[in-house]
């Protein structure tokens, strides 16, 4: 039994590094895109203006986590990521934030904004 858990380990990762890695997909062509923003917070009590947000951006593509990143107040994040469909959301963030999609093409470079509500 062991040896066939073992064998099945080794097919899955062959299949994984088939796959390219990193979000491309087997077969995409060019290279990869940047992907960069920020986590905006908005709302809050009565005259409290947008700010940046620390908090956890994640990179999800066909539901499976891709990467994420430690974003500090005041910072940026930023991706590299072969071409295809993403979704970026935050986590640890003082209130809600919305999922933003995004689609990645060979030698892109796009700007995002991750908008979370203060609680």
């Amino acid at each position: 039994m062991r040896l066939r858990t073992t064998i099945a380990c080794a097919a899955a990762a062959a299949a994984f590094a088939a796959s390219g890695c990193g979000g491309r997909d087997a077969g995409s062509d060019g290279p990869p895109g940047t992907v960069h923003g920020t986590i905006v917070q908005s709302g809050g009590p009565p005259g409290a203006s947008p700010g940046s947000a620390p908090g956890t951006v994640i990179v999800q593509r066909g539901g499976a986590e891709v990467t994420r990143q430690q974003v500090a107040e005041g910072q940026e994040f930023r991706f590299t990521l072969g071409p295809g469909r993403y979704r970026l959301s935050a986590r640890g963030v003082d209130g809600a934030c919305v999922a933003t999609d995004v689609t990645v093409t060979a030698a892109s470079d796009q700007s995002v904004e991750l908008l979370c509500q203060r609680k």
